[in-house]
């Protein structure tokens, strides 16, 4: 069975990296509308897209509606199997490399023309599969049931019970000897050594955490409702966006946001540096200010819709002293309002040259 890294669809694409390049440098919050609706209508995607995505060897995105894969490139949206009879319910890699699926009660790998190949049947039917470094998961989120299963399966087919909860379990991630699993309101950690199961999040209401991610290097984890995108470290919890919610997937140093519903994808960089960038220019500017006399993101969205050309808008924010909110949300809003991402860093720079200003 030929690695699906080979897959002649890829030479469809252009060759460029698709989010190789667009990693963040460390020290500016950026905002990446990936996908949207109309690139949708443009590639004609019929159908719903699946809560799923996985990113291919090559950095592109693989998204599936009930019809078929799609891999999302410089090349733009383009199918990546043909109609198949089979709804797919989730997607993702193994760690060498191959991509399995799960439909209705059968786990299948891709192979080198995009074809599903079945493997065996799964424990149960519409479970939903996650990668791990060694082993994949996979789990149960039928809501009828009153009992849910998380499967650790290694080579050869060979399934191990890991843990099994009341509530369905909504998405599955690693971060070092533990598993993080999201189920109901809450984000659990079970460690793989003692088997200890905590709550690490419970939020409050009916909110459902839909999908989480992890950052390795910082060990920051971010877990989503339909409408929020939450950040956990050290006990805090703060908020990423609250425009929306979604699939979540941390790689190469940036948060994906998958909205199926929306049709929506966005990528965003930097979010660390962002959210100290804000804090810290907001706590050194006087709280007394001329209003008429500073610049605010309605300012600078007003001066966008006029039409008003990058250069003069850069010279205006660079000349004049300003108040602006570079919080995540507020990056989102702009970009949507057709502020350039020249016009964005802009801003970013004059608030950090503000806020080391003597008030």
């Amino acid at each position: 069975m030929l690695n699906t890294r080979k897959t002649a669809f890829i030479a469809l694409l252009i060759s460029l990296p698709f989010l190789a390049s667009g990693a963040s440098s460390g020290d500016s919050l950026r905002i990446e509308v990936l996908l949207n609706p109309q690139m949708c209508i443009d590639a004609q995607v019929n159908g719903q897209f699946i809560h799923s995505l996985e990113i291919t060897p090559e950095h592109h995105i693989l998204l599936s509606t009930s019809e078929k894969l799609y891999a999302l490139g410089w090349g733009g949206l383009l199918p990546f199997e043909k109609n198949v009879p089979v709804k797919l319910n989730s997607f993702a890699y193994t760690p060498d490399g191959f991509l399995m699926g799960v439909q209705a009660g059968e786990l299948v790998i891709f192979d080198s023309l995009a074809n599903r190949v079945k493997l065996f049947d799964l424990p149960e039917k519409g479970m939903e599969i996650a990668s791990g470094k060694y082993v994949m998961y996979v789990f149960e989120k039928n809501k009828a049931k009153s009992s849910h299963i998380l499967f650790a399966v290694a080579r050869g087919g060979k399934f191990a019970r890991l843990l099994e909860i009341r509530t369905p379990i909504q998405a599955v991630a690693e971060m070092g000897n533990s598993i993080l699993f999201a189920s109901g309101n809450s984000v659990f950690r079970f460690a793989l050594k003692n088997h200890e199961l905590k709550a690490l999040v419970t939020l409050p209401g009916k909110r459902q955490v839909r999908s989480l991610a992890v950052d390795t290097l910082t060990g920051r984890i971010f877990f989503s409702t339909d409408s929020i995108v939450f950040a956990f470290k050290d006990s805090v919890i703060s908020v990423v966006t609250d425009k929306t919610g979604g699939i979540l997937k941390y790689y190469n140093n940036g948060l994906i946001i998958f909205n199926p519903e929306r049709s929506l994808l966005l990528r965003i960089t930097g979010i660390e540096a962002g959210m100290s960038l804000a804090n810290e220019a907001k706590k050194n500017i006087p709280e007394t200010k001329p209003l008429n006399q500073i610049l605010t993101n309605e300012t600078i969205a007003n001066m966008a819709k006029s039409s008003l050309s990058d250069e003069l808008i850069i010279d205006v924010i660079n000349r004049s002293r300003v108040d602006f909110n570079l919080s995540v949300d507020a990056m989102v809003e702009l970009s949507g309002q057709n502020v350039s991402s020249a016009v964005i860093m802009a801003m970013k720079q004059a608030m950090k040259k503000q806020s080391t200003k003597t008030p």
